[in-house]
């Protein structure tokens, strides 16, 4: 079979291992594969493809995508104090779920998961508990079938709540034709996606074995970034600010993302979503009285659909959902990320992708200048002691 043509063997900076491709092949010729980099692409079997073209009319990278932006914004929170410490920043994902759930409808969302191995997988709520779907999650899931998954419920006549990253929710649009009566599109403002290959690499890096749970937003010093692994069967945990944890900090600092990432299509603004999430960081520059340790959410209704599922959950009685002025939101997205000056335009990228590869995971950090300072952390470490110290003799 010649598969010279297939045009999505050729998106090595763009394709975003949406998985769209993989699900709309009714041969199952297409696998996604880890690259050289750990990330995941399509692979065709030449001996199952029938040369349909059915993967190439649903990439998103390359058929044109009725985009949708910001009609509305809002501001909120859950007033559920354990809900709100249990999520990224306010609640939102949470209580659009449960608005779902309660009418039996299905959330789709990313959990970590075990099988084969560790990797954060495009789950349900008929796999996992909601709770699994919740908060930030800093590395690429893999979305298997869970596109026709969803097609079959919505075929059904089931309510469904997509949640991914918002190249995900492109996929599973264009996958579907469109957005079928009774789907909630849900995405967030996406900082980019490492490999789950670098994050395995990384707790080998640590000793981490028997991983219980990865949790990249605690909250245990409030509305801040920390990372917290429990493993060892629950028996120990490891937990830092993201300062002084190598993957995080990469992440942070854009050091350790897919390629397609600097090349986004949604970092303007530019939606598939009906809904899309963020935490309100912009909240000092509208009210400063606002401002709550244990967390607030911003929320971008891009769609009448959107608008219409904020404007059910301010009728609540467990939640705060206030409209906003869309120009408070409008620093949540970025005009451009392939200007030389951006912050996704790391020179080294590449090199360090390959020796991490070739020399491993150690050596690459070392050589690049990413291994964290055990010094630097225990003088930290010290700070945060005298400052409680401090504290209890007042």
């Amino acid at each position: 079979m010649n598969m010279e043509h297939r045009r999505i063997l050729d998106l090595a900076d763009v394709c975003t291992g949406c998985f769209a491709c993989a699900n709309a092949c009714a041969h199952n010729a297409i696998d996604m594969c880890e690259n050289e980099e750990g990330f995941y692409f399509p692979s065709v079997d030449a001996s199952r493809c029938v040369d349909c073209g059915q993967c190439d009319k649903v990439c998103p990278c390359l058929v044109e995508q009725p985009f949708s932006r910001t009609l509305r914004s809002y501001y909120g929170w859950s007033k559920d104090d354990g809900l709100r410490k249990a999520s990224s920043s306010g609640g939102m994902f949470s209580l659009l779920s449960e608005d779902v759930l309660r009418n039996g409808g299905v959330v789709y969302g990313a959990a970590f998961s075990k099988s084969p191995v560790l990797r954060l997988e495009c789950l349900s709520t008929r796999n996992v508990p909601l709770d699994s779907l919740r908060k930030s999650k800093y590395v690429q899931s893999y979305v298997g079938m869970a596109y026709r998954q969803v097609r079959d419920d919505l075929r059904q006549g089931r309510r469904v709540l997509f949640c991914g990253t918002p190249c995900q929710t492109a996929g599973l649009c264009s996958f579907l034709r469109g957005k079928p009566e009774g789907l909630l599109l849900v995405d967030f403002v996406c900082h980019g996606v490492p490999s789950m290959d670098m994050l395995r690499k990384h707790l080998a890096y640590l000793h981490i074995d028997d991983v219980v749970d990865i949790c990249f937003r605690p909250k245990n010093r409030g509305w801040v970034d920390d990372f917290r692994i429990t493993y060892d069967g629950g028996k120990r945990t490891y937990e830092r600010p993201w300062q002084y944890d190598e993957y995080y900090r990469m992440f942070m600092e854009y050091r350790n993302l897919r390629r397609s990432c600097r090349n986004c299509m949604y970092c303007n603004g530019n939606r598939m979503s009906d809904v899309t999430l963020a935490d309100f960081w912009g909240v000092a520059k509208y009210a400063p009285s606002l401002y709550d340790v244990r967390g607030l959410s911003v929320v971008c209704a891009n769609t009448e659909r959107g608008i219409d599922a904020m404007e059910s959950l301010g009728g609540r009685a467990g939640c705060v959902v206030r409209e906003l002025d869309t120009r408070y939101t409008d620093y949540l997205y970025e005009r451009v990320r392939t200007d030389s000056a951006s912050k996704y335009n790391y020179p080294q990228r590449n090199d360090f992708f390959r020796d991490v590869y070739s020399l491993g995971y150690p050596a690459a950090l070392k050589k690049y200048g990413h291994k964290v300072s055990m010094l630097s952390y225990l003088k930290y470490r010290l700070k945060e002691l005298l400052l409680s110290c401090l504290s209890l003799c007042k």
